[in-house]
């Protein structure tokens, strides 16, 4: 069961940040299913907040990538360490971006019940990524002061 529980996380991964395949989203995540990111502040249930976020930051981050470092599964229960990589090239919600590459690394928790994720708690260092994003290179900053 933990090697199926794993394929199923690593196929929304793919589907939903690697690739943007919004259809394989209803058939991994439960109808009732919860995200939990309050790093973020994006919160809330169904298949449609995880498109909702997935969408928002595929925008921001055309080149993005989710590669999975390490992969736990015990029980109902799978744990993955990722790093996030994209350029900020696109836009996210008000915010200038940089243009720079990003380096985000962060740890997802799922459950998962009838061979769907019905829960995901995500955790990853927002202050670092807000620094990335908006951040003006040093030679950028100086030449803007002159």
């Amino acid at each position: 069961m933990s090697a199926q529980n794993k394929a199923l996380v690593r196929r929304w991964i793919n589907a939903a940040y690697n690739k943007g395949d919004w259809k394989v989203l209803d058939e991994v995540l439960a109808p009732n299913f919860v995200r939990h990111d309050d790093a973020s502040g994006v919160t809330g249930e169904g298949p449609d907040v995880e498109k909702q976020v997935a969408t928002l930051y595929r925008t921001a981050f055309p080149d993005l990538h989710l590669k999975i470092e390490e992969m736990v599964a015990e029980g109902n229960t799978v744990a993955v360490r990722w790093t996030a990589t994209g350029t900020a090239t696109g836009k996210l919600r008000d915010i200038p971006l940089s243009g720079r590459k990003v380096v985000t690394p962060g740890l997802s928790i799922c459950r998962i019940s009838r061979g769907k994720i019905t829960e995901h708690f995500v955790y990853w260092d927002t202050a670092a990524f807000n620094q990335q994003i908006t951040r003006q290179s040093t030679q950028a900053a100086v030449a803007g002061a002159r």
